[in-house]
This record gives structure tokens, sequence and C-alpha cells, in this order.
């Protein structure tokens, strides 16, 4: 269900609903926002500026030049945007900095279709619709992006998953798109997707979901098998374990497992990833056993 900050304002006769998070936005707060954080994101604005300009986006308001002097709505102003600060969460870094981290608690799509030179269709919530080619091109971009903040990155993640109606994942002509027109694609629509992969990347990697009427803990699939590089950012182990349903050969080779929608290999990894991991810990434990 929904919580969101009540605001009164009797002399008006009015209340204001604000959002407490990005799942609660609508289509249009939720583009205002992702254009915001994305400025917030490469050091555009200040996080009291991100604060500010977010009240004016998520409430519908417009800033007018005339009010800027005014002590009066700038204080009401104020006292409004230090609740935009439940939009995030802070994490403290190994070099005592503080990162804030958005809220997300959705797994739906709040900017499904993108109207430029046609309409292009984006995924459908949880990725229902997402072949296992793109989440794993879509997942390769999305660590680029998290690691660099290269533009490019962020172009190319868009370009795996908004597709024309009808229309069959290919990655040659996502990357031709993302080389061509698609590099004039608001920040609002790429920024808003990227959080979203985001979004439904946490929520796969971090929890327990129903899949066949079974409770499954899908987390396993990221956990590091080896040596890899440790990392903040959700999935990034994917990469150690993706050739592991191809070999199995339960979906035929690799290019017939790429055209598998993603919901039919997840289960698959799991059980993989649970095999391998249990094979470890049984080696582990005879190892103790013949040790003692």
């Amino acid at each position: 269900f929904i919580i969101m900050h009540y605001l009164e304002i009797p002399e008006k006769n009015l209340t204001l609903y604000l959002p407490e998070n990005l799942g609660e936005c609508d289509a249009k707060q939720y583009a205002e926002m992702a254009k915001l954080m994305y400025w917030l994101f490469v050091g555009q604005i200040t996080y009291q500026d991100f604060k500010t300009l977010a009240v004016y986006a998520l409430l519908n308001m417009k800033h007018h030049k005339k009010n800027a002097n005014d002590e009066k709505i700038n204080e009401e102003i104020f006292k409004i945007s230090e609740l935009v600060a439940d939009f995030f969460t802070e994490r403290k870094t190994e070099d005592g900095n503080i990162q804030l981290l958005p809220k997300q608690f959705y797994i739906n799509n709040h900017l499904p279709v993108l109207r430029f030179f046609g309409k292009f269709y984006g995924p459908e919530e949880a990725f229902e619709n997402v072949c296992f080619g793109q989440y794993e091109d879509g997942l390769e971009e999305y660590i680029n992006f998290s690691q660099t903040g290269e533009l490019q990155y962020l172009i190319n993640l868009f370009a795996i998953f908004y597709l024309r109606k009808g229309e069959v994942y290919d990655a040659a002509k996502s990357k031709k798109r993302a080389k061509g027109f698609f590099k004039h694609i608001d920040i609002r629509h790429l920024y808003g997707f990227y959080l979203t992969f985001s979004a439904i990347q946490l929520w796969i990697t971090s929890g327990e979901i129903y899949l066949g009427g079974n409770l499954i803990n899908l987390s396993i699939i990221y956990q590091d098998a080896g040596n890899s590089v440790k990392s903040n950012i959700p999935g990034i182990g994917m990469k150690g374990v993706v050739f592991d349903i191809a070999e199995s050969q339960v979906f035929g080779n690799y290019q017939e497992t790429r055209r598998e929608m993603l919901w039919n290999i997840i289960p698959r990894l799991h059980q993989l990833r649970k095999k391998t991991l249990d094979e470890q810990q049984n080696s582990k434990s005879n190892d103790t056993s013949t040790a003692q």
C-alpha cells in the first residue's frame, strides 16, 4: 500500500500529497525525480538544491522569480524539502563518507512507453516480457554505468530494453540505435530506466520470492563462487554464472538460451548455483572431518 506525506494549507483549504519514495510517484513525478537524481549523481546540483527542486517537481509547482526573495515562502519550501530526505537511505563508505542510495521498493516500470520517432515499449512489471539475452546484456551495461558514470552505457542500457511493438530483441540493432538517434533521448527516460533496472535487480538479489509455488532465495545466484571482486552493485557476480545455464543444454546452446524468457531461466540458474554451493559446503565439511 502507499503512504504519503499529507501537507495541509488551511488558508487555501488545500491538501497536498508528497510521495515518500520513487515507488509512490506517478509517471510525471518519476520522470522529474529521475532527472534531478541524475543531476545530483553527476554533481550538477547540491543535495539541498536537489531537495528544493524536488518539492516543486513532486507538488507540481512552478518556481516564480518574484517569490525568490520571499522569506516566508522560502521557509515553507525548506521545511517541506526536508521530507525529500525520505527518498534515500544513507550508507557509510569505506573512506568514511556518506553515500545516498535511493529507496527502491518497486518492480514496475513507471515509464513504459517512449514516443520518439514512433513508439518504443519498455519492459513490463518485474521484467516478465524480457528474454535472458536482454537481461544478460543489460546487466553488463548497468554495471558499467554504475562503475564509470559514462552516459553511453546509460544509452546502451535503454536501447537494449526499449523496442518497437512486436519486435524481437536483436543486440546488433540495439547497439546501432544506441550509437544513433537514441543518443538524443531525454535524461528523464535514460536515468529513469536505470533506476527501474536497479530496483528490479535489487528485488531479485535481496530476498525470497515465489516461483512455481515454491519460496526460493534468488540471492544465491549472485554470490561469489570464488575470489571475484566485491562490489556494492547488486548482481555483479552474475557474470561468473551466465554460461552455466548454456553448458547444461537444458534450453539448447548459448544463443538459444539467450532467446528464452528470463523467468524460464532464473529458476534453473538458482538450481545450478545451489548445487555448486552445496558441493562446496560438503567439500569443506569433508576436509574438516579428515583434518580431525
